[in-house]
Order: C-alpha cells, then sequence, then structure tokens
C-alpha cells in the first residue's frame, strides 16, 4: 500500500527554521567572541623573597625560579601559611621567621603598582634595619651570599675616589663626596672584589641643583672603565619645591637566582613613593629586573 507523505503544517515549519537559524547563531557568537586574557602566569617551585621595613611592613619583591627571576604575583599563589624565611641586612643572616596565611593584595592605586604583602609576626626587639626575607632556612640562605664582603668606611679612599670620579663626570665637581655605605665583594662571579658604593647628597627640603642620589659599581676587571650607574637621580635644577631625589639604601648583597653573580637588593624612597628594587649588572651594564612599591 502506497504510504502518503506526511503533512506539516506551515508554523511548525515555521518554528524549525527560527530554531536552526538560532543554532547557527549560537555558534557565531562563540566562534566570533574575543578571547579571555589568560590569567597571571604562576611560578610554581619559585623560591620567593621579600623586603621589610624597619616597622615591619612587608613588600613581596619576586621569587627565584629555574627560568631566572619572577615577579611577586607569580610567586604569591604558592606561598603557603608557616613559609620559612631567613632575613638577612648586608652583615649576614640575622633571624628565621615563619609566615602568617598567605599573601594578600594591596596597592594599584595611584602610582603604586599592585603588589603582594607577606605576613611575618616580628617583635619589636627583631625590628630596625631593612632586611630582606629570603625562603629557606639559615644554612642554605647563607649558601647565597658573598663569602668575600667587605664592609668599608664611608671615607674609604677607593669610594671617595669612585664618587669624585663619577661627579666630575657629570660637571658636578662642586658637589661634595657624601658616602653613606660602601662595599668590596666580588659581583660578577670572577672572583676578584669590586667596589659598591651608595653616594647621597641631598637636603631633603628644597630642591637644590646638582643634589644626587647614586648606587655605583666599578669591576675590578675594568678598572679603566667608568662607573656603572645601578641607580642615579641627579636634580637638574633648584627650585621652591621640595627634593624628589630617590634616596637608596642598600639592603642585601646575594645570588638570587643561582647563576653565581650577586644582586642588589635596595629599599628606595621620595616624598611622594617608596618601594624595592633588585639591580645587578649583566655584560657590564645595569639592569633592574623587579620592582615592588609605589612610585619607582
Amino acid at each position: 500500500m502506497t504510504r502518503k507523505a506526511e503533512h506539516i503544517p506551515a508554523p511548525h515549519r515555521l518554528e524549525g527554521r527560527c530554531a536552526a537559524a538560532l543554532l547557527v547563531l549560537l555558534v557565531l557568537l562563540v566562534l566570533l567572541a574575543p578571547v579571555a586574557a589568560p590569567p597571571q602566569s604562576r611560578a610554581q617551585g619559585a623560591q620567593p623573597f621579600v623586603g621589610v621595613s624597619p616597622e615591619g611592613i612587608t613588600c613581596l619583591i619576586g621569587g627565584a625560579a629555574k627560568s631566572g627571576l619572577v615577579e611577586g604575583p607569580a610567586v604569591a599563589p604558592d606561598i603557603e601559611p608557616l613559609h620559612e624565611f631567613t632575613l638577612i641586612t648586608p652583615e649576614g643572616p640575622r633571624l628565621t621567621a615563619w609566615s602568617r596565611g598567605k599573601p594578600f593584595r594591596v596597592g594599584g592605586k595611584g602610582e603604586c603598582e599592585p603588589h603582594f604583602q607577606v605576613k611575618l609576626p616580628l617583635e619589636p626587639a627583631q625590628l630596625g634595619p631593612y632586611m630582606l626575607a629570603i625562603s629557606g632556612p639559615k644554612r642554605l640562605v647563607a649558601k647565597k651570599l658573598p663569602g668575600d664582603l667587605e664592609i668599608l668606611p664611608p671615607d674609604d679612599s677607593g669610594a671617595v675616589a669612585l664618587v669624585a670620579r663619577y661627579l666630575k663626570s657629570k660637571g658636578l665637581d662642586a658637589q661634595p663626596v657624601a658616602i653613606v655605605q660602601a662595599f668590596r665583594v666580588d659581583l660578577n662571579g670572577d672572583g676578584a672584589k669590586d667596589m659598591l658604593v651608595n653616594a647621597i647628597n641631598t637636603q631633603r627640603t628644597t630642591a637644590s641643583a646638582g643634589e644626587y642620589a647614586v648606587v655605583l659599581a666599578r669591576l675590578a676587571g675594568a678598572p679603566g672603565e667608568p662607573a656603572i650607574a645601578l641607580a642615579e637621580d641627579i636634580t637638574p635644577e633648584t627650585t621652591s619645591f621640595q627634593s624628589t631625589l630617590w634616596e637608596n639604601t642598600i639592603v642585601a648583597i646575594a645570588d638570587l637566582d643561582g647563576d653565581g653573580a650577586m644582586e642588589i637588593v635596595v629599599y628606595g624612597e621620595f616624598f611622594r613613593g617608596e618601594g624595592w628594587e633588585v639591580l645587578r649588572i649583566r655584560n657590564g651594564k645595569a639592569d633592574q629586573p623587579l620592582f615592588c612599591g609605589c612610585g619607582g
């Protein structure tokens, strides 16, 4: 018996066409939708290091991973409560502390870059100088520190000569040599002691032309070369406004990434901001791979 074709009323055919069109539209929306930015990468296994102020305020500067130094936000997710840190100064290890809770995010407004702080429960008697907290027990952190560090007096003749030559090269012969920190230490891993100097000359009130704040290095293997300015700030002209010189304190000298050369961790500030920097010498030139804070 011949089967009759089934009759579909017109409204049903219209509904079927609408459903097919809607499906096509959904597919197009999915294909054409913008791809969301990937979340911030994490540096699993990185060894974090944290700046600690005399008041106990911290800044997660970054960490050392197999790929090299990484920024603080990439390290923060993997710092668990009771993470062990050894706190150091240029003189060496000072004390051990364990973090409380997870790192928390601050900043992101004005000139402040978003960064993370780490709670380190330190007693008032343990505070005082600026310190760097490096992940790990004291015996392992000590291996990252230079074994040949020599702390020099501010009037050391070699340090004074280094700053004087720098000032002359900048046309600042009339400015006094004002050294606040000086060291002899092997910075590049060649076995010879280099010179590292922090010099600051400012009234810290109104800006005066020629005032300066510099961190200088001279490699022992290049005595005839100009000083390497790791950090450099010079007031160009005298004004009635407050000085904006970025004044540094050398907080730690350590091989943070394990490549055999030293990194210099400094804390800097001026009247509108403050922050922590990692400075180093690469191929004979100054390099600043990491910063944590406001206004740097």
